[in-house]
């Protein structure tokens, strides 16, 4: 505790000093000092020890300057899972440019209807490629809010291209350790959540071996909504021929199973529950509140689509995993990943970089950056992009932000959802889905 002296506690201790040299005494006296000397030399004694004390933890809480490493730490959970720090740097500077928003300007302008094959090919590469462009830009714009020590660097004037290299690679270097962690141990939760279900075999908590379409509970929550799970033959097939064909044969490739609110999804209306699942604002509260949260989220009833304004009132899923495991643990002290980067609501990088994780340790796939047999760089980015890549006043943003304000609900309390949640106009989901 730190003791801190009041000038009310100063002008006390005054009085105290003053009244003990008025007491006169004999230099040759040998008795005793009286009690109230006694107490009074204590009391000075007590004082002194409490403001070494108090300079000692003055000097202990002066917090240390962080790494440039740790300062990385918020990139791929808030602002890109896949691109580089440098790619969103460069992305910057070509918008700074004028010819270079001239050049994107001239797509609004064309007329597609008067494009032959060739010309409406290399018109919708271009449309491709702005789109990433604009999700490279705005991605940079939330690297720079959540990591502004990036902002000051670019903007400086006294730093040249070589120093900020320099810097890239600790930055980039802290925010993958925190995306291997964030797999590693959301890998052993996963397997807590769904254990409770108690599936035969249970999920190994140490190891992503025997997940994916080799376990009964797990391929049926990475199965798309457009192949019946129940049908015996089908899933037959769809074990015996992997997750690669799977997604290639797949008309809806990424409405996966695991993404809904009841863990199934309805193929003629894709959108009903898609992206409330259980598992993933489970995933969500784990990586961005703690694992002791978990179990304690109140989903509320799904968002069925835009042209309705009724919600389902169905029966929910149980929430796997709330009663056993989450009851045990020990309070953390520690502030959250929320509380740490002063997150009060969910926005769509977090829900794209929760289900891309969930997609990696529900499967047996290979490491993380090593694992080809399903396209999580597309998956990620048609999540943002769903949400991103609207018209501003649009149906579609007025659905996006409905869902959002369902997942604020969801994972933070009323007091934490005070933030605005804004949208962007990109591009259009459903080309990303077509091209996959």
């Amino acid at each position: 505790m730190s003791f801190q002296s009041s000038p009310l506690a100063v002008r006390n201790m005054s009085h105290l000093g003053r009244d003990a040299r008025s007491t006169p005494s004999d230099p040759q006296d040998s008795s005793p000092p009286s009690k109230d000397q006694s107490l009074i030399l204590s009391l000075k004694r007590r004082i002194e020890a409490l403001e070494d004390e108090n300079e000692r933890l003055k000097g202990s809480k002066n917090p240390k300057p962080k790494s440039i490493k740790s300062l990385g730490c918020p990139i791929r959970k808030v602002a890109a899972l896949f691109s580089s720090i440098n790619s969103l740097a460069q992305e910057y500077e070509r918008c700074c440019d004028p010819d270079s928003q001239a050049e994107d300007d001239e797509l609004s302008d064309v007329d597609t209807a008067q494009l032959n094959e060739v010309e409406h090919e290399e018109y919708e590469q271009r449309l491709e490629l702005k789109q990433s462009r604009d999700r490279d830009y705005e991605s940079f714009g939330l690297m720079c809010e959540y990591v502004p020590y990036i902002k000051k660097k670019i903007y400086s004037r006294d730093v040249n291209h070589t120093e900020l290299q320099a810097d890239y690679t600790p930055l980039e270097s802290g925010a993958n350790a925190v995306c291997s962690e964030d797999i590693h141990n959301g890998a052993a939760e996963l397997a807590d959540w769904l254990n409770q279900r108690k599936p035969q075999p249970l999920i190994d908590w140490h190891s992503r071996l025997g997940r994916g379409f080799i376990h009964d509970l797990t391929d049926r929550l990475l199965c798309p909504i457009d192949f019946d799970w129940d049908d015996f033959v089908i899933r037959t097939e769809i074990c015996a021929v992997g997750r690669r064909s799977v997604v290639k044969d797949s008309t809806a490739p990424f409405f996966l199973s695991f993404l809904y609110h009841n863990e199934a999804g309805d193929v003629q209306n894709p959108l009903k529950g898609w992206l409330q699942g259980p598992l993933l604002v489970k995933m969500i509260v784990f990586l961005f509140k703690s694992a002791s949260s978990v179990g304690k989220e109140i989903v509320d009833n799904e968002i069925i689509n835009q042209s309705s304004d009724e919600e389902n009132v169905g029966p929910l899923l149980p929430s796997p995993g709330a009663s056993a495991h989450s009851g045990k643990r020990r309070k953390s002290t520690k502030k959250t990943v929320s509380q740490l980067w002063n997150i009060t609501y969910v926005s769509p990088r977090m829900i794209a970089y929760a289900a891309t994780l969930l997609h990696l340790i529900l499967s047996d796939g290979p490491a993380w950056g090593a694992d080809d047999s399903f396209p999580y760089e597309s998956f990620y980015n048609a999540i943002v992009d769903f949400f991103e890549d609207v018209e501003t006043g649009s149906e579609d943003e007025v659905w996006n932000k409905r869902l959002l304000a369902w997942w604020t609900r969801t994972v933070y309390t009323s007091d934490d959802a005070n933030a605005p949640l804004s949208m962007h106009p990109l591009k259009d989901f459903k080309n990303t889905i077509r091209n996959h």
